[in-house]
């Protein structure tokens, strides 16, 4: 303890066992010390200096007056204002906090069949279970006059029992691009609102992100490829990703697939139209269109090129995706005019 420290210290401890401040005593005492020290007349000696009954040297007096425990009374410092508040973060940054309606709340207890009371329960059961089969998404074409699921049937020949059961859709079904998003739209929907119901706000994103990826992908295919093969890579990428649902991934949908495009999509890419249309034949036969492609019974890959015969078409593959066959002797090395084995 240092010597300022000791005399403060001592001087608390005598005038704590002194009398009150308040006392007429003390204050007399200290009144009139205080005023032959402002007078002058109290000139500190070399003895020492009486204050209130206490015997000061010079230097304890001097360290009293500089800590201002005597003489004029300690300046208060007046308190620095408060730093001034922090301008908050411009609201255009900031994204808002999702708002829900409160009157629509109840909307969470409603299960898939109240959301969805278009799409029979066997239907929303397949997509849930990830089971549902691509070229059903026609069951999902809410804008559709009659159900399509129930309209349409096939009989099938079981352990020698005839049953009829609702047939699988076909290409013929989704002529369009159109008609393969509208129901699509639902499909993910369905998925969308399954997810959200797990209170699971990533695996809904995962969801609608999916969604968001895949039609894009495929409206992008329709511009690049023709629509039978769009529609036969929609197939296979759909059961694969169907497969790898069914254990929680739904991430396959936002990654295009480079071995099924080189398999069905870029032996098809669109091109020219096909020159000249046989004669008896109407324009739109010969033409790329979509339209054309499900006018036949046929398979496109399975017609034959009218133009390889009169040697209009040589192109290896065809363009048109048909094959390079003369009808006459069924090579496919040369068409009418090259061929010698007919007469």
């Amino acid at each position: 303890m240092d010597d300022e420290t000791s005399l403060v210290t001592a001087l608390l401890s005598v005038s704590l066992s002194s009398p009150t401040p308040s006392s007429p005593s003390s204050l007399s005492s200290l009144s009139s010390s205080m005023s032959r020290l402002n007078s002058g007349e109290g000139v500190p000696s070399s003895s020492g200096i009486g204050l209130g009954g206490i015997i000061l040297t010079n230097e304890q007096f001097e360290i009293l007056l500089n800590r201002g425990l005597i003489g004029s009374p300690r300046v208060k410092v007046p308190t620095p204002p408060p730093p001034p508040p922090v301008a908050p973060v411009a609201a255009s940054v900031q994204i808002p906090p999702f708002i829900s309606n409160a009157a629509s709340s109840s909307a969470t207890s409603e299960s898939l069949l109240d959301l969805f009371p278009n799409v029979p329960r066997a239907t929303i059961l397949e997509i849930v279970q990830f089971m549902f089969h691509p070229l059903n998404l026609n069951k999902l074409d809410l804008s559709a006059h009659k159900k399509v699921h129930d309209a349409q049937s096939s009989i099938v020949l079981e352990n020698d029992n005839i049953t009829v059961k609702p047939r699988l859709g076909t290409a013929k079904d989704y002529p369009t691009l159109q008609s393969l998003l509208e129901p699509l739209f639902v499909y993910f929907n369905i998925l969308g609102q399954y997810a959200a119901s797990s209170g699971s706000a990533l695996a809904t994103r995962e969801v609608i992100s999916a969604f968001a990826y895949y039609c894009a992908q495929i409206t992008t295919f329709s511009r690049t490829y023709h629509w039978h093969a769009v529609l036969a890579y929609h197939q296979r990428f759909f059961l694969r990703r169907s497969k790898e649902m069914s254990h929680g991934d739904f991430s396959g949908w936002m990654v295009s697939n480079a071995a099924l495009q080189a398999i069905c999509l870029t032996p098809h890419a669109r091109g020219t139209a096909v020159a000249a249309a046989p004669k008896g034949r109407s324009s739109t036969s010969g033409t790329l269109g979509s339209s054309s492609l499900f006018s036949t019974k046929t398979p496109v890959a399975q017609q034959t090129c009218f133009n390889f015969n009169p040697g209009t078409c040589k192109t290896l593959p065809c363009p048109a995706g048909r094959l390079h066959k003369y009808q006459s002797c069924g090579a496919d090395d040369h068409g009418k005019t090259d061929c010698t084995r007919s007469g």
